[in-house]
């Protein structure tokens, strides 16, 4: 097998940079040709994994954390390459809903011996994403902390955004379209999500399935400043969904009007207006842990209300 490895030095804290060496160790007595490039610009590991692309590699290989991620597929979307990831950064939420493990030999065993599965890629406005995009409260303490990692590790950085923005923090009028149903709300946040989580555990989307055709999309709707801070606990456990203040749907296209929005994508803060999403017409093929759940099995939703495929209900929504 043929693979390119685009490491991101500063993921992690640098932890991406410290996997250089294991890489050399195990592949360097393998009949597996390889080869390394490290980013040394934003944006830069997409040209590499174009360029990947164009010289026929087997397999693009994302060391770092989502951020890499993000910016690998967009070099990478619509082509046949398989996309491997060595989870290297703060967060790692892909590889948490792929059941990819943190250990480097064990994730390097998982790409050599591939188990591939073609999950969905969604659409914002011509870029790529494939775990989850945010807008509102957490897009912006995402902002935040992007800032802050560069003094402090941790989750502490993280901390530190939900009180500095909780402090300024209005909430705002939006308009949405789901699959073509219009929705006004006072919102704290929206998550149109792929994968079940973020921000480092997050479980936002508790009956996400990364190969369903759906997007599921998660609407906190106003509340208190005091409230909020009752929230963020829920949402790691998934049991956000049943407070009385969010609502859940799946859709496949969604559109949403505001004014002054920022976009956390994947945990890239992003400039799109206005903000159009929609699922790919092609599949992308991530190597996943076979020892996990298939992400094509049945979603807790999907097993209590039955299946989404093919209900002609759009949006469909979750209570």
């Amino acid at each position: 097998m043929k693979i390119k490895f685009i490491i991101n030095p500063t993921a992690g804290n640098g932890q991406a940079l410290k996997t250089q060496d294991r890489i050399h160790r195990i592949l360097d007595n393998t009949d597996h040709f390889f080869s390394i490039e490290k980013t040394s610009a934003p944006r830069e590991a997409t040209h590499m994994a174009q360029k990947a692309v164009a010289e026929k590699y087997d397999a693009v290989v994302a060391v770092g954390g989502d951020g890499t991620i993000f910016e690998v597929i967009n070099g990478m979307a619509g082509s046949d390459v398989l996309l491997g990831i060595i989870p290297a950064g703060t967060g790692n939420d892909l590889a948490r809903t792929a059941g990819i493990p943190r250990a480097v030999n064990e994730a390097l065993q998982m790409i050599l011996q591939p188990h591939v599965s073609p999950i969905d890629i969604g659409r914002l406005n011509g870029k790529y994403f494939v775990n989850v995009a945010s807008i509102g409260f957490d897009a912006q303490v995402v902002q935040q902390c992007n800032h802050m990692k560069k003094f402090a590790s941790g989750p502490l950085p993280y901390v530190l955004s939900v009180l500095k923005t909780l402090i300024g923090y209005k909430n705002k009028h939006y308009k949405i379209l789901l699959d073509g149903k219009l929705l006004e709300r006072e919102i704290l946040l929206i998550s149109i999500a792929n994968g079940k989580y973020y921000g480092g555990g997050m479980m936002i989307a508790p009956d996400a399935v990364l190969d369903d055709g759906y997007f599921d999309v998660c609407i906190i709707n106003k509340m208190s400043k005091f409230r909020i801070l009752t929230l963020f606990p829920t949402i790691f456990k998934g049991t956000h969904i049943r407070l009385p203040e969010v609502e859940y749907f799946k859709a496949k296209h969604i559109k949403i009007f505001a004014n002054n929005m920022i976009i956390n994508c994947d945990g890239e803060i992003v400039s799109n207006i206005p903000v159009d999403f929609s699922m790919a017409d092609f599949k992308l093929n991530l190597i996943v842990n076979k020892r996990v759940k298939n992400p094509a099995h049945q979603s807790i939703t999907s097993m209590l209300y039955g299946s989404t495929e093919n209900s002609g209900q759009c949006p469909i929504e979750i209570h």
